[in-house]
């Protein structure tokens, strides 16, 4: 039994892994692909009716269907029965092949989401979104160039709802402005196509093209203005350190920490706490001016404290993490093994973004975890308010972590509690990541040993 056990926790521990992996669009697509049998509905109405459908003849969901049964109920019995929608609708006639289409494609979306690589993935995913959408209404008007019959109840539902559809999709799968804009010349074609094609074959056909064509008018409008809302709102409020660790896959160059000297420490006495003076934390490192990169730089050591007998000095050593790519986003972690979240004082967040905004950076979020002070600092600034040259150093802004530390206004309780500083051996390895690529180029690791003490 307990081999079982084990072989069950491996593979539910690897299920687990490659669900974290995945693309929140692909449970969207699951979804999507159970409960769109629900639609189906609108094809078996006729045959309930009595009147013309499009279902096959050996149709299997009309030989399970309760007719006369509440709808509740029917709903029960298409979920229960999926092999049955999907069998039917690839059948269907083809006044109704649009929907096969429009539904089938949920297929090939699936199989992107799983097999492309993530930062592919999400290069094609507006695209595909868009050509999922549009599939229906393009065959529709193939199909009314094909048949010359009346459209069908069904066909008629899509063509007065599909810019409703839009809205409600795009919600689900955003796009770009630029994909919307071409989206919406297309999709007014089809419905102008669609309109004038059956007002000269059926006369008796009323689609109230004026209305339709402002229908389509005023969807793509509001379309593209709330994709340009929502990528504004994106670069204010967005920070995506996840995905990026998540897809940065490729090097261009190992990053710098610079510190004054040789080391990446220094000494932060009870007067620096209280100073105005700028300490020499600069950090800087190589970047490409086409590339989107993020750099890390941690040190290896962990957090060193040596108590001694001087007052008012206090040693913070071990853990600064950094992170910098094109839309100014930066993640600082600073690690002070020797002090605790409870010497820090009130107002500590305002002092914080008083710093980071004479650097020109604004203070999106921070947080300090207990144990000793685990600080990590999220801030962003807009690309044009810092000059970027060929250099890092050009593009990045300048960021004194000692006056972050300052900042804290850390309460330092008698002679006991005093620290003196020592020399401290530390190896800072940097990984170089790039974003957007899935091959890896070159990963490289700088590991230098430095003296000195923070």
């Amino acid at each position: 039994m307990r081999f079982l056990s084990d072989i069950w926790r491996w593979v539910s521990q690897g299920l687990a892994a490659w669900a974290a992996q995945q693309h929140s669009d692909l449970w969207k697509l699951l979804m999507i692909t159970y409960f769109i049998s629900l639609g189906s509905y609108q094809l078996i109405k006729p045959f309930c009716l009595g009147e013309s459908h499009a279902l096959p003849e050996d149709s299997l969901l009309a030989n399970v269907y309760p007719c006369n049964g509440s709808i509740l109920y029917g709903a029960w019995v298409i979920l229960s029965n999926p092999w049955a929608f999907w069998r039917d609708l690839a059948f269907v006639r083809l006044s109704e092949k649009w929907a096969a289409v429009e539904t089938y494609f949920l297929l090939p979306r699936i199989c992107c989401a799983v097999f492309l690589p993530r930062s592919t993935y999400e290069l094609v995913a507006p695209v595909l979104a868009a050509v999922h959408r549009g599939l229906g209404p393009a065959t529709l008007v193939i199909i009314s160039f094909i048949e010359q019959q009346a459209p069908t109840t069904l066909a008629v539902w899509g063509m007065k709802t599909w810019p409703f559809m839009d809205i409600g999709f795009n919600a689900i799968f955003p796009t770009t402005p630029a994909v919307e804009v071409v989206y919406g010349i297309l999709s007014l074609g089809w419905m102008v196509t669609l309109g004038l094609r059956y007002q000269h074959t059926h006369p008796d056909f009323q689609l109230h093209l004026p209305l339709r064509i402002v229908v389509c008018l005023a969807s793509t409008s509001w379309l593209v203005l709330f994709q340009l809302y929502r990528r504004r709102l994106f670069v204010k409020r967005k920070l995506p350190f996840s995905e990026v660790l998540a897809t940065a896959v490729s090097s261009s160059g190992p990053g710098v920490l610079k510190a004054d000297g040789a080391g990446v420490s220094r000494l932060v006495t009870g007067v620096d706490q209280a100073s105005n003076e700028t300490s020499t934390y600069l950090i800087a490192g190589q970047v490409g001016t086409r590339t989107a990169v993020a750099r890390i730089g941690t040190t290896g050591s962990n957090p060193t404290c040596t108590p001694a007998g001087v007052s008012g000095v206090h040693i913070c050593s071990g853990h600064v993490q950094y992170n910098a790519f094109p839309g100014r986003y930066l993640s600082i972690h600073i690690k002070m093994g020797n002090a605790e979240v409870g010497q820090v004082r009130e107002g500590y967040r305002t002092r914080i973004a008083r710093v980071l905004k004479a650097a020109g950076l604004y203070l999106y979020e921070l947080y300090i975890r207990q144990g000793c002070i685990d600080l990590t600092v999220d801030a962003w600034t807009a690309s044009s308010e810092i000059g970027c040259g060929s250099t890092a150093a050009d593009c990045e802004p300048d960021v004194d972590i000692g006056a972050i530390i300052r900042a804290l206004h850390l309460n330092w309780n008698g002679e006991e509690d005093a620290i003196n500083g020592v020399q401290l051996d530390t190896a800072t390895n940097f990984t170089v990541m790039e974003l957007g690529r899935t091959d890896m180029k070159s990963s490289e690791s700088l590991c230098s040993s430095t003296s000195g003490s923070v």
